[in-house]
This record gives structure tokens, sequence and C-alpha cells, in this order.
């Protein structure tokens, strides 16, 4: 009994979580050649290319453990203030022991745990919109058209 209750409230919050207003992950990508990198995108599909498509570019100084625990913070917001409710509004006799915010708060701890364990977010860089002045950059083709990356920031003059 406890845990179809569980995942009942699990897959709402799940289904909830796909719906509009969600906030939207870091988009990985990487500009750096490795043979392991090919063979993974490969072998699962993924196209690591494409932000050239989304008027993006790949920003290897922003990686994708820089973006995570941000991502997971605006992703537990969003749970708690979007979709709690509608599990309150739709489930409103669940039981005592059977605490949806609680459940959340300790999904998004351990999430947020993953952040800092897995090594592999630092090797992929991300889809970011072109930097303006004062934004990390690795090189200038990562910065709005008349800035320049100097000492991986982009400025608008070099200095003297």
């Amino acid at each position: 009994m406890k845990s179809k209750l569980f995942l009942a409230v699990i897959s709402m919050v799940v289904a909830g979580a796909i719906g509009c207003g969600a906030p939207q992950p870091p988009l990985p990508c990487t500009q750096t050649a490795s043979d392991w990198r090919q063979q993974v995108a490969q072998d699962r599909g993924i196209l690591l290319e494409y932000c050239d498509d989304l008027g993006m570019v790949c920003d290897e100084s922003v990686t994708l453990a820089d973006e995570c625990p941000t991502f997971l913070a605006d992703l537990e917001e969003y749970f708690i203030e979007v979709i709690l409710p509608v599990v309150a509004e739709k489930l409103p006799d669940l039981p005592w022991y059977i605490d949806p915010e609680k459940i959340i708060g300790l999904l998004f701890l351990k999430l947020q745990g993953v952040c800092g364990e897995a090594d592999v977010l630092d090797q992929f860089g991300t889809c970011q919109p072109l930097g303006q002045e004062g934004d990390p950059c690795l090189a200038d083709s990562e910065c709005l058209e008349g800035l320049l990356c100097v000492s991986e920031v982009c400025t608008a003059s070099p200095p003297i």
C-alpha cells in the first residue's frame, strides 16, 4: 500500500515536471575532439555540436558541473511552487506519513550531491548565449560581436 501511494506521488511529480514552465536543463556540448566522447555520443545518438542551431555557442568555460547546482535549485523551486500545489489539490487525502514536500526535499538533496560526484560533468561545456562584457569565455567567438576574449573574460577593448 505504501509503495503504491509513493509511486503515485512520484509519478505525478514527474508528469508535472515534464509540463510547461519547468526550467530547462543545461545543454552539454564540446569543441574538443576525443575518441571516447565521440564513441559515447555515437553509441547513444547524442549530438554535441548543436549550439549554433540554437543561436548559442559551445562555451567550455561554463561546464555542466558549473550549471548543475543552479539547474537543480531552479527545478526544486519549480516542484515546490508548481507541482506540490497540484499534488495537494489532486490527492487531498494522502496519509499523514506521506509528505510530498519532504520526499522532494530528500530527492533534491541526493541530486545536489550528484553534481559534485560526477567527474564527467567537468569535461563538457554548455550551450550559452554569446557573452556580454564581463562574461567568462575561452575564445573570441564566445563573445558578442565587437568584444574580445581577454584573460578568459569578454572585454570591449584589450588591456594596454
